[in-house]
């Protein structure tokens, strides 16, 4: 049956906002994180406010039901206790794109930026510059090492294999 719910006071519209669901949780972002165990019905608030005014939530990435990372156009938040509670950093690289995945593990995090690929292979506490591109804006990782990136500034899929 459907059902509709309005969730959030403005509409995510082209300018951010994102759904995600993994192990039974379904997550919805846009100015505060929301969280729902049963589908949508009921929500309850894991974010009531992000750390910069006017930021939205772009994406969202869980390994499981209790690890996971939200980006924002300029900052990363990290959660190890399923959104509890959220470690907040600035995001690598010019701010611009605004995905971030996790890569097999909660050590190993991608992050794009306007400027190109950045990787942490310490959750998110150094950062290496693996890519410069024109503006990468879409990611997906294949364990093993496999990382495809749609680099939207020159209308290309890159595709590295570590």
């Amino acid at each position: 049956s459907k059902q509709a719910t309005q969730i959030f006071n403005s509409f995510p519209g082209s300018s951010g906002g994102t759904l995600y669901f993994k192990d039974g949780v379904l997550w919805a972002g846009l100015r505060q994180v929301l969280y729902s165990l049963d589908t949508g019905k009921t929500w309850n608030v894991s974010l009531a406010s992000l750390s910069t005014p006017n930021e939205v939530v772009m994406n969202f990435d869980f390994l499981n039901s209790t690890v996971g990372l939200m980006r924002t156009a300029s900052n990363l938040y990290l959660t190890q206790d399923g959104g509890m509670s959220w470690n907040v950093q600035t995001a690598p690289g010019n701010a611009g794109s605004r995905y971030s995945i996790l890569a097999g593990s909660a050590a190993i995090v991608i992050s794009l930026a306007q400027n190109g690929i950045y990787v942490s292979n310490d959750g998110g506490t150094s950062w290496t510059k693996k890519y410069t591109g024109a503006n990468p804006n879409i990611a997906a990782y294949k364990d093993g090492g496999t990382i495809a990136v749609y680099e939207a500034g020159a209308s290309r899929l890159v595709i590295d294999h570590e």
